[in-house]
């Protein structure tokens, strides 16, 4: 079911030294909607994008792991009101049901290097569908990232989150990255014990009640 044999059982390895419950996840990004990402697609048209797709077996059922793509609009959509409340709560801090035409081009316009995507699919009655998604965005501090990701309720602690964010760290460590860092509502206790299992360290700010502060060292 996996393409490259060498990450087949890299995947494998890692996920089953995994067995933390995965709930949503909500990181704040650095103020997204104000970057101007030029020359999109000029740094991705230099790799492989193949290499970046994994394709594995959960629970019998087969995962897709990929970058996302300016037509995933649509299913992109589709994922965030699929979300329960609760979910979308984490994830936007906010009520918000829906993303704007402007959010969605966003979310879904890459480029590979400062904003990077991953989405993990399924085929349910032949179509592709969305399960999650992980993201990280460049920050004004050199060498550093934010990032975010989000499970569909009925996938959380699968085990996907864990496979996103392999591909979001290996990829921000080759794109010269040095540290990945969030900011999660303090409520979000399985995000703050996903987050220590994969090596974040949790910084508690005075003065800063409603969030705490996470960082991984890349």
């Amino acid at each position: 079911m996996i393409v490259d044999c060498k990450k087949q059982i890299v995947i494998l390895v890692r996920y089953a030294c995994f067995q933390a419950v995965i709930s949503t996840i909500h990181i704040i990004f650095y103020d997204p909607f104000s970057i101007d990402i030029q020359d999109q697609n000029s740094y991705s048209s230099t790799m492989n994008k193949q290499d970046l797709i994994k394709h594995v077996l959960l629970n019998d059922t087969p995962v897709t792991i990929r970058p996302i793509r300016t037509d995933d609009s649509g299913m992109e959509k589709e994922f965030i009101l699929h979300l329960s409340k609760e979910s979308r709560y984490f994830r936007f801090m906010t009520s918000l049901r829906e993303l704007s035409p402007k959010k969605l081009k966003y979310f879904t316009e890459i480029d590979y290097d400062r904003h990077m995507a991953f989405v993990a699919t399924i085929m349910r009655d032949d179509k592709e569908l969305e399960i999650g998604v992980a993201r990280y965005v460049f920050t004004e501090i050199p060498g550093s990232c934010e990032f975010g990701i989000t499970m569909d309720d009925a996938w959380q602690g699968s085990g996907v989150a864990e496979l996103l964010m392999i591909s979001l760290e290996d990829t921000a460590r080759k794109r010269g990255f040095k540290t990945m860092e969030g900011i999660v509502l303090p409520k979000n206790y399985k995000m703050l014990k996903f987050a220590q299992k994969r090596g974040f360290k949790i910084h508690y700010v005075t003065g800063e009640d409603d969030t705490v502060h996470i960082a991984l060292k890349l």
